[in-house]
């Protein structure tokens, strides 16, 4: 009976140690991942980063059209995201229907002085004439160069129409381009060949805590993290509007920021997801 009771007591001993043994190291498990959740919260706000999404206000992107059937040529070193200055040359295009419209125009521009002895409407004609060339893809320089070499030029330049950056190229080098049938002189709707956005049309949309976003207001600097290759480049950005309100489903608050230009600009795509920290690099 004595050796059952000692067996009895030495079973009850060795579970009651393994069972505590197992609660301690339970508990220490639990100690351990509420360090590692806590730790990112420790953080300070503006170290924290944010998704945020690239959008692209349309008020703000200019489409460069053809509005002549046009051979397309020249696509030299042109690029999406690359830098462009007003009337900068995008490509060039050659047309024999634009040809013929300046042959015309030259004739008038020669004979100005005939025609206004038997027509009152002499210089309307020339500015209409003016106006159609303008409108058809030749610049005010453009013009002006043919009236001073008195013949018309073969290769046209197409040039940007504002500062900005390349969104879309619609067209390759050696492209033939309709322009689509005209219903009228300046009625032809024309085929866009680039899209180019201004810096002031780039927009980058956030999602702020309510907590970090309480005291952020317009002029407050950020910091973009765009995906550059395997990492991110940072690109200075401030805060152009916080909303007021609140949303309920997740304490957030609609942040929009605006970039400030530099090179990293180039990557921003519209509709890029990226990371934002509030306050500067992080």
């Amino acid at each position: 009976m004595n050796k059952r009771v000692a067996l009895i007591l030495t079973v009850s001993l060795a579970w009651h140690g393994s069972a505590h043994a197992h609660s301690d190291t339970s508990g220490f498990a639990a100690d351990h991942h509420h360090h590692e959740e806590t730790g990112p919260a420790a953080m300070e706000p503006r170290q924290r980063r944010f998704p945020a999404t690239v959008r692209f206000d349309p008020q703000h992107i200019e489409n460069v059209v053809l509005k002549v059937n046009a051979r397309v040529a020249g696509l030299e070193n042109i690029f999406v995201g690359r830098k462009v200055s007003e009337g900068e040359r995008l490509a060039a295009f050659e047309s024999a229907e634009l040809e013929t419209l300046q042959r015309t125009y030259l004739e008038t521009f020669r004979n100005i002085q005939l025609i206004a002895q038997i027509s009152l409407t002499s210089e309307e004609k020339l500015i209409e004439g003016r106006m159609n060339l303008e409108w058809r893809g030749l610049s005010e320089d453009g013009v002006q160069l043919i009236e001073d070499l008195r013949k018309p030029l073969t290769s046209v330049p197409i040039e940007s129409p504002v500062d900005g950056y390349i969104l879309d190229i619609r067209v390759v080098d050696g492209q033939i381009v309709n322009a689509g049938a005209a219903s009228g002189l300046f009625s032809t709707a024309g085929t866009t060949v680039f899209r180019v956005a201004s810096s002031a049309s780039i927009i980058v949309e956030a999602e702020i805590p309510a907590e970090q976003s309480r005291e952020m207001q317009p002029g407050s600097p950020a910091t973009l993290w765009v995906t550059n290759g395997g990492g991110r480049e940072p690109l200075r950005a401030m805060v152009d509007q916080v909303s007021g309100i609140v949303n309920p489903a997740n304490q957030r608050r609609l942040v929009r920021l605006t970039p400030i230009p530099g090179p990293g600009i180039a990557l921003l795509r519209d509709g890029a997801r990226l990371q934002v920290s509030i306050g500067g690099q992080s």
